[in-house]
């Protein structure tokens, strides 16, 4: 099947447009797109990848089984460390094995991983759930980040609950919740998700998968968006690195004494109205974005292979970002740093406008770099910006 030319999300959601995705589900409410496409996912992953991909990864923490919420986590040094045929063996018994952060080791996965997180400015997580017929991994829950779960074979049913809470801020509120709330009542929703199929839900549904009379495939991209709350705290923080009168202590005996208490509202209110005129919430976004951009791994894209190309840049040589590489640029004391998925790269004040420009431009050539700094300089910095994974030599397909 030809895949469609469309970005990661367009992707996803194909046929729906991603404006109606985002203005009527996102954050709000459940999203099934049935495709009648078996095929649709394929070129992610086949469960006939699951065995080189498990006997190339017995070597981490990444993967283990799951049944009914029980884990079992392979050992992975010594003469007994798990082998490729218990994992066999725990399927056929009704194990789920579970790969975690599949987007760090496979490229198809890791390209809509990483254009996910920068569309939605959000750490990105991965699953993949290889479940045999008649099983479950996991028990009803809920979590803390919203959820596209993409069939790529076989089938599974979701069955979706109406109970649980609205935008949740951490996982490790579960335990409570579920203790505050015992029984899960009638299923909202009962959703047979076939190959080809996806389901989106916001964070905090509380979902139950299970296989009935086929196998599964499945793979999830869990978001985990920045909020307001984060922006505003952000900005608070860098505003009280300046201004002092945030740092003076809360009133003596405000802890004990209610007339204490009562005189923290109108002051509170006085540093509230400071911080909205003084917070610079653009210069907090750009923070939250370098943050993000920490948090995405670069795709492994033979980069190895143009760390030599830095001895044929010259000025008239035109180099291009890595794919899915963009760039924030913010002050670092004296100087600038330049953020980028996976690293940083610090440098003088003076080449703040070299960087800025090699950020917003798809391509371009070493002469055409702004700023003060000389040819020597410019080569200089291109070819370490090379060597540290942010630039590559362009491809003459790109060339304009």
């Amino acid at each position: 099947m030809k895949v469609p030319d469309l970005s990661a999300l367009e992707y996803i959601l194909h046929p729906m447009p991603v404006e109606v995705f985002l203005n009527e589900y996102w954050e709000k409410k459940v999203l099934h797109i049935s495709r009648n496409q078996p095929d649709y996912y394929k070129r992610l992953f086949t469960l006939r990848d699951l065995d080189a991909f498990l006997g190339h990864t017995l070597t981490n923490d990444e993967v283990r089984s799951a049944k009914e919420g029980k884990v079992i986590y392979p050992r992975v040094e010594g003469e007994s460390k798990t082998t490729l045929y218990q994992f066999y063996e725990l399927y056929r018994t009704g194990y789920t094995p579970v790969v975690r952060n599949i987007h760090l080791f496979w490229e198809p996965i890791g390209e809509i991983a990483n254009e996910l997180a920068l569309a939605f400015g959000c750490f990105i997580s991965t699953h993949m759930y290889a479940t045999p017929e008649n099983s479950q991994g996991f028990s009803s829950h809920w979590d803390d980040h919203d959820i596209f779960a993409l069939q790529l074979e076989g089938e599974k049913e979701w069955r979706l609950y109406d109970t649980g809470p609205t935008l949740p801020r951490y996982s490790q509120d579960r335990n409570d919740y579920q203790r505050q709330h015992p029984t899960l009542g009638q299923a909202s929703q009962i959703i047979d998700l076939k190959a080809g199929d996806l389901l989106y839900f916001p964070r905090g549904v509380i979902h139950e998968p299970r296989t009935r009379t086929c196998s599964s495939l499945h793979l999830t991209y869990g978001l985990y968006p920045d909020a307001w709350e984060h922006l505003v705290t952000e900005s608070i923080h860098e505003l009280a690195e300046k201004e002092p009168l945030l740092q003076e202590g809360l009133p003596f005996g405000f802890s004990k004494n209610a007339a204490a208490g009562e005189a923290l509202q109108p002051r509170a209110a006085e540093m509230a109205a400071r911080v909205i005129q003084e917070a610079r919430f653009e210069e907090s976004r750009s923070r939250l974005a370098a943050r993000v951009l920490g948090r995405i791994a670069p795709l492994a894209d033979g980069h190895f292979g143009r760390l030599d190309d830095v001895a044929k840049v010259d000025l008239e040589t035109r180099l291009e970002k890595r794919k899915s590489m963009v760039g924030v640029v913010l002050p670092q004391g004296a100087g600038v740093k330049l953020h980028y998925p996976g690293g940083t790269y610090t440098a003088s004040a003076a080449l703040a406008p070299a960087l800025h420009f090699m950020t917003r431009q798809d391509g371009f050539c070493v002469r055409d770099i702004p700023g003060q700094a000389s040819e020597r300089e410019r080569l200089d910095l291109v070819r370490e910006l090379i060597q540290v994974g942010f630039l590559k030599v362009a491809d003459p397909r790109n060339a304009r």
